[in-house]
Formats: structure tokens, sequence, C-alpha cells
């Protein structure tokens, strides 16, 4: 049995997609190799940690606890004598805005995701609080980028895989409590507030997946909206 539909889910099923389809793109993979970076996955969590600065792996395995220390420890801190976390950063950033400008991005929509932003709290989030200090940009779209980074960092990372009746029933458990805790960005918007953006964001999340650029079913767990 899937987990409830809650209205944190509906908005993060919008929303997944503007963000993640920075992880499949082959831009932002080339524009992070272009900084000095080697390999994808050196890509990957370098970018995802860069807002911490030069973090050692056992930062970067907490902040990314999904995955084995091991993969973790591959690429970190080896990509930190490659590239500064500063370029990285500028490079993942304008490479991931760049995967959105093939549809219009509606003009309220950076607007209301950083009205919900306003809302959290990052007590035991240290990689969505990174994230939410970096200056908001001017550009609408990288800014719709980097509300939608931050929002997803808050919520924290889906896990798919088969699993047992009983395990069925864990999943379906931490993704309600998971749903609970990142309910503050979506009461702060209400219920009017969370179907506008989901209005506005599942015709861009749409794109991105019919066109290829964020597939469906993927390692995240998002679907299509």
């Amino acid at each position: 049995m899937e987990p409830t539909p809650t209205l944190a889910r509906r908005f993060w099923h919008a929303i997944e997609p503007i963000h993640a389809a920075s992880y499949f793109a082959p831009n932002v993979d080339q524009a992070l190799r272009k900084t000095g970076l080697r390999g994808y996955w050196m890509g990957y969590f370098a970018g995802r940690v860069a807002p911490l600065g030069p973090v050692p792996p056992a930062a970067a395995t907490a902040v990314c606890f999904g995955f084995a220390p091991k993969m973790v420890e591959r690429a970190i801190p080896d990509a930190w004598t490659f590239a500064d976390p500063n370029s990285v950063l500028e490079a993942r950033m304008e490479a991931a805005a760049d995967v959105l400008r093939s549809q219009p991005i509606p003009a309220s929509l950076p607007e209301l995701l950083w009205q919900a932003i306003e809302a959290c709290r990052f007590d035991g989030r240290p990689l969505a609080a990174a994230w939410a200090c970096l200056p908001r940009p001017e550009d609408p779209v990288a800014a719709t980028w980097l509300a939608t980074t931050v929002l997803r960092e808050h919520r924290g990372d889906g896990q798919n895989g088969r699993l047992t009746k009983t395990g069925g029933a864990l999943r379906r458990d931490i993704e309600e409590l998971t749903d609970r805790l990142a309910a503050a960005p979506v009461e702060r918007l209400g219920e009017t507030g969370v179907m506008e953006v989901i209005e506005l964001a599942v015709p861009v999340s749409r794109h991105l997946i019919d066109t290829g650029a964020f597939p469906v079913p993927n390692p995240v767990g998002a679907p299509r909206p």
C-alpha cells in the first residue's frame, strides 16, 4: 500500500522533478566536470554538499546518509583537490537552471516557493540549512530551482525498492512521518497556496518528465504528478 497522498506529499510530487532533473541532465554533469571534478558521482556528492564548504567524508556521509559510506568516500574529500566548493556550487546552479529554461516558469511560482521556505525550521537539517543560506538569485528560473532544492533537502530523500509486507508497512510509516515533518512549508502556504503551487509546478514537472529530462521511475521515488 502506498503512503497516504497528503497535501505535503502532493506538494513534493509537484516540485521534486524541478529540482531533481539536474541529476539526469548531461549539461549539469558536463558543467561539474569542467570545474575539474572527475566522474558523475564525484560531481553528484560535491554538488550536493558544496554549500557546506570543503567538508570531510564523515560530514558528507552524514548529510547523504542514504548512500553507503564507501561510495561517498570515493568522491569526498578528493573532490576538493580538483575544484573549490564555490566553483562547484556556481556551476551546478547555473547548469541546473538551464535545464528548466525549455519550459516557461510561471512568475508567481518562485514567490510561492520562497514563501513556503520562510516556514522551514532547519533543526537537524544541515544540508537544507546550507542551501537556504545562499542568496536568492535575481533570475526567476534559478530562484525556482534553488527554492525546490531547499524544500526537497528539507524534506529528505525518498527511497524505493522491493520490500516484504512488514518492510512495506515500515516504509509507509516512515513516509507518512516524513510528510508530517515536512508540513511546515505547506502549512505556511495553506491549502489554497499549496494547490496554487501544484497547479503552477505540475506542468513544468510534467514537461521535464515527458521530454526525458527527469525519468520515471527514478531513484528518488518521485512519480509523474
